[in-house]
């Protein structure tokens, strides 16, 4: 990505923090972004017998509470709790009724943490999926995605699976990212998908007045390199889109794919 100027430092220094004044058109204007990296991906998630397609997320922690509010929205405390005790009860029957071992397995849900960094196979789960798998914190899960490129023994197109241990829940508030998105350390998938970088530039904007004029910059500076769109937050997400206009954000992304 060298000579790219202010696109080329956002998408090398990505991966950390990025808080920094970049141009962002031809006025001459400069405009505050911060930018994270990830790494996306489709996969499959299993727990016993049950079993549900995800999405799958890896990001460096640090980097992503930047760009994006859901790491602030761990779903924890007398809340969860609660909710596990009332919405997730047929696991106390898979359990064999056992009150006491159903009580603990919703009181781990009071330490939810998202993607401690001493855990690399750390795993965070929107509520909804949660439900859908029937787990709490602390328990493993199944994780298999189809492999982007060949090596460590597998060829491009097979099925990698790892099992990861759920460290945290999260409750956004949205069907989309409660009952699809899980989220992990980007090292992480990275491994299990075969890639040597993040496919997925995430960049947030301090004054969404510039978002248009950002996107068209970056699209500009980019013009010719194969396989990158530059899309806004919306355009991206149309189905979130109304949530913004309904007053539940100021800011909006644009993402380098």
């Amino acid at each position: 990505v060298e000579g790219f100027g202010d696109v080329g430092v956002l998408l090398g220094r990505a991966g950390e923090s990025v808080d920094a004044p970049v141009e962002v058109g031809a006025t001459g204007e400069s405009e505050r972004a911060t930018a994270a990296a990830r790494a996306v991906g489709e996969g499959m998630m299993a727990r016993d017998n049950e079993s549900a397609q995800v999405v799958l997320l890896g990001v460096n922690p640090g980097a992503e509470s930047q760009v994006s509010t859901v790491p602030e929205k761990l779903f924890q405390g007398d809340v969860a709790v609660g909710w596990c005790r009332e919405d997730l009860s047929e696991a106390l029957e898979i359990m064999g009724g056992n009150e006491e071992l159903f009580d603990r397995w919703c009181e781990a849900m009071s330490s939810s943490e998202f993607l401690p960094g001493d855990n690399e196979r750390a795993l965070v789960l929107g509520s909804g999926l949660a439900e859908s798998l029937l787990v709490s914190v602390g328990d493993e899960v199944s994780v298999r995605v189809v492999r982007a490129e060949a090596g460590e023994g597998f060829e491009q197109g097979e099925v990698s699976q790892r099992r990861l241990e759920v460290t945290g829940l999260v409750r956004v508030g949205n069907p989309e990212v409660d009952e699809r998105v899980a989220y992990v350390h980007r090292e992480t998938l990275q491994g299990m998908l075969g890639t040597d970088g993040p496919n997925e530039i995430v960049v947030l904007l301090d004054d969404i007045s510039h978002l248009e004029e950002a996107r068209d910059h970056a699209r500009s500076a980019l013009a010719g390199t194969a396989g990158i769109d530059v899309l806004t937050w919306s355009e991206r997400n149309p189905a979130l889109h109304s949530l913004i206009e309904m007053g539940a954000g100021s800011n909006d992304l644009v993402y380098f794919i």
